[in-house]
């Protein structure tokens, strides 16, 4: 029995992390405080960009309005 017990503990006599834990620890910190591992930029849209979105919010320019998603899918396929 004191065998086993000593087998037990052999992971916890070692501070240091094991090769494999080291690779885990830092996803494992990055999902805990919940971040992505690597940097994002936000691009601002250049001026036609812009101009066109504002236009949609307007109704400007559009085809025609649809009363749901389906609808829309049906009328691009009728083209297809």
């Amino acid at each position: 029995m004191d065998n086993i017990r000593s087998k037990d503990l052999t992971p916890f006599s070692n501070p240091e992390p094991h090769l494999a834990d080291r690779s885990v620890m830092p996803a494992e910190k990055d999902v805990r405080e919940n971040v992505i591992p690597f940097e994002t930029a936000m691009e601002v849209p250049n001026a036609e960009t812009r101009q066109a979105m504002l236009d949609t919010l307007e109704g400007k320019g559009l085809s025609r309005e649809y009363s749901s998603f389906g609808e829309m899918m049906g009328d691009i396929d009728a083209d297809g």
